[in-house]
C-alpha cells in the first residue's frame, strides 16, 4: 500500500515552488496533517530578452526578481487554508526601476476524495477558492508587477500517487478580477519523482489562457489598457528539492516561457525554503 506520507516527501518542496510569480494557479490534493503550519520563503528571477508582442517576438531588456512568503495550514483532514505575499523590484531598460508589493491570496482547499482511505479507485481530489487583493503597484507600463486588479480564483485539483516514489498531479482553474482586466483560464500538470527519502525531481507545464482580443500596440491599445490586453503563455519546468530533515526543505526550480502571447519571454529561477511545524 503506497502511504501518503512518502507522497508528502515526493511533493512537499517541489509543489511549493514560487512560478505563482507569472500568474499560475497553485494547489495540490495532497493536504497538510490537521495542525501543522508550512512557512515558505521563495526568491524568484525573471530575465527576458524577448517579448512577444501580440504573437510575435521582439527585442526586450527587462528583469524583474521576487520574494514571496507563503503560509500553509491543515485545519482537519480535508480542509486547509493557504495565504500568499510578496515584494518585486524589476528593471526595464530606458525606465526607472519599479519596486512594490505584489498581489496577494487567500485561499481555503476542500478534499472530497483521499486516495489513501477511499473504497474507489479514483485519484485523490480537491476544490481551492481563493481571494486575490490587488498589491500596492503602478499599472499602464509593460514593466507593472501585475494588473492591480483583485477578485478571486477558484480550481479543481487532482493527484495520484503512482507508486510511492512517482506522483502526478494537475489543476485547472479559472480566475476573474476587477477593474476590467480580462478572465483567465489556468491548467497545470506537474509529476514528480523521489530519488531517495531525501531528494526528489520535478517537472511541470502551465498554461494560462486570456479572454481578451486586444493586443500591446494593436487596434484600440493605450498604455492605461496594458492590465486588459490578452495576455497568454505556456511555461515548462524542472524541479528538484531535498528534505533536510523532518521540518526542513530547499527546492530550486528553472522554468522558461516557450510561447505566449502579449507577455515577456521569461527565463526563470526559484528558490526556495521552507519549514513545517
Amino acid at each position: 500500500m503506497i502511504e501518503e506520507n512518502k507522497v508528502n516527501r515526493i511533493i512537499t518542496a517541489s509543489v511549493l515552488m514560487a512560478l505563482s510569480s507569472t500568474g499560475f494557479a497553485e494547489g495540490n490534493p495532497w493536504l497538510l496533517t490537521p495542525g501543522d503550519v508550512d512557512i515558505n520563503i521563495s526568491y524568484v528571477n525573471q530575465d527576458a530578452d524577448s517579448f512577444y508582442l501580440a504573437d510575435k517576438e521582439t527585442d526586450i531588456d527587462i528583469v524583474q526578481n521576487t520574494v514571496w512568503l507563503g503560509v500553509k495550514y491543515g485545519i482537519s483532514d480535508d480542509l486547509a487554508l493557504d495565504f500568499k505575499t510578496g515584494y518585486a523590484k524589476n528593471k526595464f531598460k530606458g525606465a526607472s526601476d519599479v519596486s512594490d508589493r505584489t498581489d496577494s491570496t487567500l485561499g481555503l482547499t476542500w478534499r472530497f476524495n483521499d486516495e489513501f482511505i477511499s473504497d474507489n479507485n479514483y485519484p485523490s481530489a480537491a476544490l481551492r477558492f481563493a481571494i486575490i487583493a490587488a498589491g500596492s503597484y503602478d499599472v499602464g507600463t509593460v514593466n507593472a508587477i501585475g494588473d492591480g486588479a483583485s477578485g478571486f480564483e477558484t480550481s479543481l485539483l487532482l493527484g495520484r500517487a503512482i507508486t510511492d516514489k512517482f506522483a502526478v498531479s494537475g489543476e485547472i482553474g479559472y480566475r476573474n478580477r476587477d477593474n476590467s482586466v480580462p478572465d483567465e483560464l489556468l491548467l497545470t500538470v506537474n509529476t514528480f519523482y523521489n530519488v531517495s527519502n531525501q531528494f526528489s525531481v520535478s517537472a511541470g507545464y502551465y498554461y494560462v489562457d486570456s479572454d481578451s482580443n486586444l493586443d500591446i500596440a494593436g487596434p484600440g491599445f493605450s498604455p492605461d489598457k496594458f492590465p486588459i490586453v490578452d495576455e497568454d503563455s505556456e511555461t515548462v519546468s524542472l524541479g528538484a528539492s531535498f528534505q533536510i530533515n523532518d521540518s526542513m526543505y530547499i527546492g530550486l526550480d528553472i522554468a522558461k516561457v516557450i510561447d505566449g502571447r502579449n507577455t515577456s519571454k521569461n527565463d526563470i529561477t526559484a528558490i526556495n525554503y521552507g519549514y513545517t511545524f
